[in-house]
């Protein structure tokens, strides 16, 4: 899907590009060997960014699903409604996808009742009582985490910058920017700054190896100091843990490494 997704908005070259890191990344790959929801999330996000906007009901539908995973999955709704208003679609097909995705939330609700009315409304009053705070996100973002373990990932480290230098290029990359940034959001109001976890950053990984596809072709095509950056920020972890970590590392060695990269 990220392969498809990538090749749509930005053609074979980047497609590849993203594809090979979303494919290599320590931190991506490990973390999607976990089992939870933001897995499932990650799936419905790219199956919305890749659907057009004239298929209201599949979108509707999608974003229900989402909402029944997790309700974080509320990004994707708005996701999908920033779209459509941006786009001017006519405010009768905008109600019928709000219609269809709210679903999600009757259902979750229902279900909920029937099994146990007073237990489900105490679980949610407990859940909005998190202590969410003004530095969760970034928190969430400076913290790259395989499960629990911080882990300092160079495609990481190149994703996230890549995503900085693509918000100077909003109209240009609007359909991964914006998804980021609803999910950012949702992160903000419902995680707590102390409890970070890698499985949170699952829906974001494809979409930063996706920024990082871009950047890679750019630099590629055109060599500036700014290269050295980028080959610093991936090369450096890969120092500290495919050759430090079996070797060891002297000063004169890690010096040379430096030189190389």
């Amino acid at each position: 899907l990220l392969y498809l997704l990538a090749r749509r908005l930005y053609g074979q070259s980047v497609a590849i590009g993203a594809f090979f890191i979303y494919s290599v990344s320590t931190i991506m790959v490990i973390n999607q060997r976990v089992v939870v929801t933001e897995s499932l999330l990650t799936v419905f996000m790219l199956l919305i960014l890749l659907l057009p906007q004239k298929r209201i009901i599949t979108l509707g539908i999608l974003s229900a699903l989402a909402l029944l995973t997790k309700i974080p999955g509320v990004f994707l709704v708005f996701t999908v409604l920033y779209r459509l208003l941006t786009q001017r679609v006519s405010p009768g097909l905008i109600v019928s996808y709000l219609l269809v995705s709210s679903l999600g939330i009757v259902v979750f609700v229902l279900y909920g009742i029937y099994f146990n009315a007073e237990l489900f409304w105490t679980i949610i009053a407990d859940q909005s009582n998190r202590l969410v705070g003004p530095m969760a996100v970034w928190n969430l973002l400076t913290n790259p985490m395989i499960v629990n373990k911080t882990f300092v990932d160079g495609w990481y480290v190149y994703g996230l910058i890549s995503f900085f230098i693509l918000f100077s290029e909003w109209k240009k990359h609007t359909t991964i920017l914006t998804v980021t940034m609803f999910y950012l959001m949702t992160m903000l109001f419902s995680i707590t700054q102390d409890d970070i976890h890698g499985w949170y950053l699952l829906p974001l990984f494809p979409l930063m190896a996706m920024a990082a596809g871009i950047i890679f072709q750019k630099l590629k095509e055109t060599i500036t100091p700014t290269s050295m950056v980028f080959s610093l920020g991936v090369g450096l972890p890969l120092i500290k843990y495919s050759y430090e970590s079996q070797f060891g590392l002297t000063p004169i060695v890690f010096r040379i490494l430096v030189l190389v990269l």
